[in-house]
């Protein structure tokens, strides 16, 4: 069962995020960054603003198969950016960074077809009257694997081609 929204008090926002969160390129970028799973939500900051939560509106639907089935189609398109060579893919590339295991190939240095690496971008459903609305949330961390920043650029720049089409695709929430 989905609460509705306004049955269970939500924290605003701009408050989990002030306290619990953190700039993402700090989160990327930071030097005492050691953790290497998810501990710090992201928030996106243009320098003047407290910034915009890194959780994007998908769509609204009716029913949950309806929620799931648009946020699954948007998660396919999303995974689509970063595109895989024309060659066959060999070691690790960029789709990696949103998780791995990935239909198809294995990644000998991630594990092979045993390997496995969570998805940092998540979907997230909410009920919000007699409607049903998905979203992706980022839950930003650095990689616990290997990553060639020479050959595939830095995981910063990787997530902000991915939210960029967030932003142009789906709805930013902000707070």
């Amino acid at each position: 069962m989905i609460p509705e929204e306004g049955t269970v008090p939500l924290i605003p926002l701009g408050t989990l995020y002030r306290k619990y969160g953190s700039e993402i390129s700090s989160i990327f970028n930071g030097t005492k960054q050691n953790k290497k799973y998810p501990f710090k939500l992201g928030y996106q900051s243009d320098g003047k603003n407290a910034g915009s939560a890194m959780m994007w509106k998908i769509r609204d639907a009716d029913n949950w198969k309806g929620a799931m089935q648009t946020a699954a189609e948007k998660y396919m398109d999303v995974r689509q950016v970063l595109k895989f060579p024309k060659e066959k893919p060999l070691g690790v590339q960029k789709r990696h960074i949103i998780g791995y295991p990935v239909t198809g190939h294995s990644v000998r240095e991630w594990g092979g077809f045993n390997g496995r690496m969570p998805s940092q971008l998540r979907i997230v459903v909410r009920r919000k009257g007699d409607k049903l609305c998905s979203y992706f949330v980022h839950l930003p961390h650095k990689i616990p694997k290997t990553w060639d920043e020479r050959r595939l650029g830095s995981e910063l720049s990787n997530w902000q081609e991915l939210h960029s089409w967030l932003n142009e695709n789906c709805v930013p929430i902000s707070f």
